[in-house]
């Protein structure tokens, strides 16, 4: 039996519209879409849909997706826990979904590489690991999206944001002012 968190809204506890755990919530750029790791939900006039799948690409035993961010053009950018920790992309080309690939050895290396998030635009991705040259536990790293469609090298946001600590889980507000982060002492 699986039994929904309660929420308050209007002074009242009422079911949450997010059951169990299927992924770490992110809402896409268009404010209209909520990933749920492998699954999706869309915005209603009353709320939210029911949980979807993002289909037979995504629906595998043999990854652990927590965290799908999604951009306008709607590539996605995906951790993958069951393999090694790495990150994962799918693009849409030509209005078909493209199957999830690897992204460069360069952004998938360290430990625990985890929580992406894509630009709304799609120029740059962040994501968390653990490096050999980071400022302690886990640090927010920066890929710049080339002109050729390569990713540029993986940047450590530096020392102003990562600490000795753990940080992790960055996303950027949709009007791209605010960088909002998990950090765990």
């Amino acid at each position: 039996m699986v039994v929904n968190p309660l929420q308050i809204r209007k002074n009242q506890w009422k079911e949450s519209v997010v059951g169990p755990r299927v992924g770490r919530p992110t809402l896409a750029s268009d404010g209209n879409t909520m990933h749920l790791g492998s699954q999706y939900m869309t915005r209603t006039s009353s709320g939210w849909s029911t949980v979807k799948s993002l289909g037979k690409l995504f629906d595998r035993d043999d990854w652990g997706i927590m965290r799908l961010s999604s951009s306008i053009q709607g590539t996605y950018i995906f951790d993958d826990y069951e393999n090694h920790d790495v990150l994962r992309i799918s693009e849409m080309k030509n209005g078909q979904r493209q199957p999830p690939k690897l992204l460069p050895s360069h952004i998938n290396s360290g430990k625990w590489t985890a929580h992406p998030f894509i630009a709304a635009d799609g120029s740059y991705l962040i994501w968390d690991s653990e490096k050999a040259d980071g400022f302690g536990d886990k640090d927010l790293y920066i890929s710049f999206l080339h002109s050729d469609g390569s990713w540029g090298n993986a940047v450590n946001l530096g020392k102003t944001i990562n600490t000795k600590s753990m940080e992790a889980s960055a996303y950027v507000s949709p009007d791209g002012k605010y960088l909002f982060l998990i950090e765990a002492h």
